[in-house]
């Protein structure tokens, strides 16, 4: 699910795409996010974990361009995924999984 924005630089097929991609390196398959592209205070992207929830952040104090949005998005995926495989919350957050250099 994708709550658009002006201040997109990817595609929604794009977006499914990078998710598929995650869902297929990881070796899980899970109901996809919600991915909302918003201005707000804090990191380049936020996995709201158990809300299923992904905020990829547009404020400006950062360059965006389609490379970084892909690798938000991947990176914010592979901590939904491994919500949903499980993994504890600590492990997720610690970036304690090789999936993150692996899938994104």
């Amino acid at each position: 699910m994708l709550e658009p924005s002006s201040n997109m630089h990817v595609t929604f097929p794009q977006i499914e795409q990078f998710y598929r991609e995650a869902e297929a390196c990881v070796g899980v398959i899970a109901t996809g996010p919600t991915v909302s592209f918003e201005n707000f205070n804090g990191p380049m992207g936020v996995m709201s974990v158990g809300v299923g929830l992904i905020r990829v952040n547009t404020n400006p104090t950062w360059e965006r361009d389609c490379k970084t949005d892909e690798f938000i998005l991947r990176h914010e995926y592979v901590h939904h995924l491994l919500h949903a495989s499980g993994v504890s919350i600590e492990d997720n957050v610690s970036h304690n999984s090789s999936f993150f250099g692996q899938c994104v």
